[in-house]
């Protein structure tokens, strides 16, 4: 069996092609488990670029062979078969970790799902070089053009699964286009039907065992969708209200994280969290205000502004988020811009008399919203008496990142920094207030409130408890957040490891 240049070109094109998008949607697999930070990406990257390493050794090794062409056809056929199984054996991992020690569990996911795929098929530039110059001197010239041609391939593969394919099938789905699109070009070369059709039926198996494990979940899952800003997820479940009766909770994750939890069939929606309900009762301090809402999630906070007559402008990078949110959460109405919160800020030349910063990537929250430079430029787009509010997500006492928040507020262009909080102690209902002149606290009054929040609380009691904060109990160690400084992961890293270790821990309370 004797390839031409072109079929060897071709192959080493499709070489590339596979291990990027094969690496992509890996990440992609993973962070919907383990979510889209480093924990994920720095495993992925690092087993990436060491079974690459390996791959060219074993390339290397394997030069000196007779019949490379067989090599390179049974280095293909393993690379498939391989990947065949990856996404059975991401969810049998998935079912028998026991979610501890998440760093461990996301290396040894990324050995696993990544290295026998891409160690073999890295193996294949290298070969395709050597039988390129076999009729040549120029060795140096073949091998730079094998390699860049599995380069350029791996870079249009990588955009198209990217920006297509996981967005449009989602990211299991979009394996088996991968593999099946491969085995196509495969036979076309090497026409060998039975050892590649063995594979497709392999694929086949696999295909069912992947339908067969999503029907084992208990949760009613109402929307699910994939790209590349993350895994999107409407669920409804079961639950029993604090009079004992059933009820549904309808909970949008993003993930594997909630972001939005509301009680199913109550218009206008009814969320569950509590801050939803303080911070829209805060708003109440100045009337038919026009507030911009940086993150939408399920929508929940849009229904509760609007109960009290607010005008919304609604930023979020994400336009699943507005269709999901009118679909499936009962949100009424608004105007919804996609953009970054951050670059809307900077761009817009409306004033506005209220920010809300309600916004996270799943356990995160992104940290260039959070700096001062970001802090003083919502200043600028505040009415004279405008005001910021901040839903911290973590506790207040003795906690890196929300001193250093504070701080950085203090040193920002507002004038007054506040705390609201129920419990300075526990990881919710904690938010910044910060504002450009002095806040009269006592025009705060459950008058004001709507019945959905006095469900919640009644704000003249909190008052009353002393919410309102002007000092806690800070840490001895901060940071002033800056561009520069992109440290506010590092502060939260514990409360952002514990936050996904509860939905881990929770989500396998739903497999049989």
């Amino acid at each position: 069996m004797k390839l031409t240049n072109r079929s060897l070109v071709i192959l080493v094109a499709l070489e590339g092609a596979f291990v990027m998008a094969f690496e992509l949607l890996v990440g992609n697999l993973l962070r919907n488990i383990y979510g889209s930070s480093l924990l994920v990406w720095t495993p992925v990257i690092g087993v990436t670029m060491s079974s690459l390493m390996f791959g060219y050794l074993l390339g290397s090794h394997l030069s000196s062979k007779e019949n490379l062409e067989k090599w390179i056809f049974r280095l293909l056929i393993s690379g498939m078969t391989f990947s065949v199984f990856t996404v059975p054996i991401h969810h049998l991992l998935w079912s028998l970790l026991p979610a501890q020690n998440l760093y461990f569990e996301s290396l040894l996911n990324a050995l696993l799902l990544l290295a026998p795929t891409i160690i073999v098929l890295g193996a294949i530039p290298t070969l395709v070089s050597v039988l390129l110059s076999r009729d040549s001197r120029n060795l140096g010239y073949w091998t730079g053009l094998a390699f860049s041609n599995s380069s350029i391939a791996g870079v249009f593969s990588i955009l198209f699964a990217g920006f297509f394919l996981i967005s449009h099938f989602g990211t299991e789905t979009s394996f088996y286009i991968l593999i099946f699109a491969s085995l196509l070009v495969l036979t076309v070369i090497f026409k060998k039907y039975r050892l590649i059709g063995l594979v497709f039926i392999l694929t086949c198996f696999s295909l069912a065992l992947n339908v067969m494990y999503l029907s084992k979940s208990d949760l009613n899952i109402m929307h699910s969708e994939d790209s590349l800003l993350g895994r999107l997820e409407v669920v409804d479940i079961g639950t029993k209200n604090a009079e004992g009766r059933k009820e549904i909770h309808r909970s949008f994750n993003i993930n594997n994280i909630p972001q939005s939890i509301i009680i199913k069939g109550r218009r206008p929606s009814f969320s569950v969290y509590k801050h939803v309900h303080l911070i829209s009762s805060l708003t109440t301090l100045k009337e038919n205000s026009d507030i911009l809402l940086i993150g939408l999630a399920g929508g929940a906070m849009v229904s509760e502004l609007h109960r009290h007559g607010h005008q919304l402008t609604v930023v979020d990078i994400d336009k699943r988020m507005k269709r999901v949110a009118s679909d499936f959460f009962y949100t009424p109405s608004f105007e919804f811009v996609e953009d970054d919160g951050r670059h809307y800020v900077n761009r817009t030349k409306k004033k506005f008399d209220i920010v809300i910063i309600d916004v996270s990537a799943a356990e995160t929250q992104p940290f260039h919203l959070y700096t001062i430079e970001a802090f003083n430029q919502i200043e600028s787009i505040l009415s004279d008496d405008g005001m910021l509010i901040i839903n911290y997500v973590g506790t207040l006492n003795y906690d890196q990142a929300a001193t250093s928040m504070f701080k950085t507020l203090k040193q920002s262009n507002f004038k007054n920094v506040n705390i609201c909080s129920t419990d300075p102690n526990i990881s919710n209902d904690n938010l910044f207030v910060a504002s450009k002149s002095e806040i009269n606290w006592n025009e705060l009054s459950p008058s004001k409130q709507n019945a959905c929040c006095l469900a919640f609380y009644d704000i003249g009691q909190l008052i009353e408890q002393e919410i309102i904060l002007e000092h806690f109990k800070e840490s001895e160690y901060y940071s002033i957040f800056r561009d520069d400084l992109p440290i506010l992961d590092h502060y939260r890293k514990f409360i952002s490891h514990e936050n996904r270790l509860f939905a881990l821990k929770e989500g396998k309370k739903n497999l049989k």
